[in-house]
């Protein structure tokens, strides 16, 4: 049996995307989201505690690359508005962007949500060692386990008693994004018996500030359709894949089990 995690980034990026997970999560594969909360409006903050409440694992995508800072120390530094450049971010400044994502993280426990997870927009924690090690520090501090993208980070993640997934699928993305595709990465899971998998994606409903500020729109609804897709749940079912969160991983119950 395989615990798998079908994680939706971007959740409160705009109101689509935030329906277009809802669907996915209620009609599909999705079994956990995580959550920009440098976007969130109310209308995410309050359809996040009832999907909580029904089991979807609920993480913090931290970001320092999209949008307008939570904090004013790191509002300032960079004018006002994120972009996916970092050089501003060194040891010196290393202060402000702990204090930014912290407040990420915090402005998500505020509502009463209990995040499961830590990830980062655009893969910030992939590559850059200095964001890495901020994450893992707020996911020490909270208890809260974080994606790995390697068998380096996996390592030192489990060293520290942090949990994460034994591998993370990436290539459910863009021409990835497919239907058949995505049966043979889960005869794929099945056949290699992994005990946890994360598979990242991306669904969303195409709206007008979507269009906007992101290239990536019109493949979201295909991700959508496709992981809502009539007998994906009972493919997997039959392939022994169980549906899971990062909670799982901790072996905790699931808010009010």
């Amino acid at each position: 049996m395989t615990l798998l995690i079908v994680n939706a980034d971007d959740f409160g990026y705009t109101q689509g995307v935030s329906r277009g997970i809802v669907h996915a999560f209620r009609h599909g594969l999705v079994t956990s989201a995580s959550v920009m909360t440098t976007h969130m409006g109310i209308e995410d903050a309050l359809l996040l505690l009832r999907l909580e409440r029904e089991g979807m694992g609920v993480g913090v995508h931290l970001n320092l690359t999209r949008g307008r800072p939570l904090t004013e120390g790191l509002a300032k530094l960079v004018g006002g508005e994120l972009t996916p450049r970092l050089d501003w971010l060194d040891e010196e400044t290393l202060p402000l962007a702990e204090e930014e994502l912290s407040a990420q993280l915090e402005a998500l426990m505020r509502l009463g949500v209990r995040p499961d997870h830590l990830n980062t927009h655009h893969h910030l924690h992939a590559e850059n060692r200095l964001v890495f090690d901020l994450v893992v520090k707020l996911a020490k501090r909270h208890r809260l386990g974080v994606r790995a993208y390697d068998s380096k980070q996996r390592e030192r993640l489990r060293r520290l008693g942090l949990v994460c997934p034994d591998r993370l699928v990436l290539t459910f993305y863009g021409p990835g994004a497919s239907f058949f595709h995505l049966r043979s990465l889960l005869w794929e899971m099945a056949s290699r018996r992994e005990e946890a998998v994360e598979l990242v994606c991306h669904p969303g409903e195409v709206d007008p500030p979507l269009r906007r500020l992101s290239s990536y729109s019109i493949p979201r609804q295909r991700e959508m359709t496709i992981l809502s897709l009539p007998g994906l749940r009972e493919l997997a079912r039959d392939l022994f894949l169980t549906p899971a969160t990062y909670r799982d991983l901790w072996g905790q119950p699931e808010p009010g089990g």
